[in-house]
């Protein structure tokens, strides 16, 4: 059932490719109306309504699942990839990385910007990819638009995957989105910025202008510190995130340039020691950068004892390529590849599950 049904959501993906997360869109409602319910900054009380959150979430799919599985399993088949469809994406992602690419060789640096701007407001991405984009060439912006495919697809479709094999039916999938749009949500800090996103048209004229964007502006009100909540929020999803990151590292490294990917993968792992979720992000990003062999990330910045304890691991980090319009391709390919390898494994672990009851 799982690989016949993950093909048809592929299928159903490719032809019928969905315009935007319905089910995300619902589940951030959710956990965003939650945060805001409990306004009492406490540590316990913050860990435990995240496990209500997560767990509420995962338990009531799980039970709804087993009774369609006692109804009739053609039902629950339908029903799963009905699910599947809403909750995993590809396609949409690699459109808009297409689009940008487009735009950029075709030196249209204000569209592609624009596009990159959407792309980084609608799943929160850190303000330093927006203000790289406004003031970056070509480069800059085919960078950006690399590690939004890069880390788009990790969540919206390798790690969510990989839940899907671990627990059983829809739960593993639910519980990963779970605990990433309560991430998301909770990183707002104090501020409901729900109703702040800008639009097509007020990103296009922000790119155009030196006014601050309204999103900018709530930036600029939040406290430096984290609260407790997004603190909560954020290591929580580290800790769920923390195998499908590095089952993801292992995929991009095996159908891309494993040694490279094999040795800025480890050494991104070394320096990852705060445990929020922005350090699988950094370890996910590191092994594609040295599976395609360009450059995405900089180099954090280490002090001089650290140096000389890994003068070897430092010096030894591979020359990359800077990404333009042409290089793009590269992460095209390596997401194909990434999916197509997975596909062979699931196909080759059904094959053996199924031949398993002759001997």
């Amino acid at each position: 059932m799982l690989l016949s049904s993950l093909f048809i959501t592929f299928l159903l993906e490719y032809f019928l490719t969905p315009t935007e997360d319905i089910l995300d869109k619902y589940l951030s409602k959710v956990a965003n109306w939650i945060r805001y319910k409990v306004s009492v900054e406490d540590g316990r009380l913050a860990l435990l309504t995240w496990l209500l959150m997560i767990s509420g979430s995962s338990l009531t799919i799980w039970v709804l699942w087993e009774v369609i599985l006692l109804i009739h399993p053609i039902l629950a088949f339908v029903f799963l990839v009905i699910f599947l469809y809403l909750n995993l994406g590809f396609k949409r992602f690699i459109n808009i990385f297409l689009k940008i690419n487009t735009c950029l060789k075709n030196e249209e640096l204000e569209k592609a910007r624009s596009e990159v701007n959407n792309w980084a407001v609608s799943i929160m991405s850190k303000q330093v990819v927006t203000d790289a984009v406004k003031n970056g060439d070509a480069g800059q912006i085919a960078r950006e638009a690399t590690k939004l495919l890069v880390l788009s697809l990790h969540k919206n479709l390798f790690a969510p995957i990989f839940w899907l094999v671990v627990l059983p039916g829809p739960v593993g999938v639910l519980l990963y989105k779970s605990a990433l749009l309560t991430q998301r949500e909770w990183s707002r800090n104090t501020i409901d910025t729900a109703n702040f996103a800008p639009s097509k048209n007020e990103a296009h004229n922000f790119l155009e202008s030196d006014e601050k964007t309204p999103t900018e502006n709530v930036e600029e009100n939040k406290t430096e510190e984290p609260s407790v909540f997004q603190g909560v929020a954020s290591r929580g999803f580290f800790w769920v995130d923390w195998l499908p990151a590095r089952f993801t590292a292992l995929i991009f490294a095996i159908v891309g340039n494993f040694e490279d990917a094999f040795a800025l993968g480890r050494l991104e792992a070394t320096d990852i020691t705060f445990k929020s979720a922005s350090d699988s992000d950094r370890l996910i990003l590191a092994a594609g950068e040295g599976a395609m062999m360009l450059s995405l990330t900089i180099p954090t910045a280490v002090s001089g004892t650290q140096q000389l304890d890994n003068m070897d691991e430092i010096s030894s980090r591979p020359d990359l390529l800077e990404p333009d319009a042409n290089s793009m391709k590269f992460a095209i390919g390596l997401m194909w590849r990434s999916l197509i390898l997975l596909m062979v494994i699931f196909t080759l672990v059904s094959f053996g599950y199924f031949l398993r009851f002759f001997y």
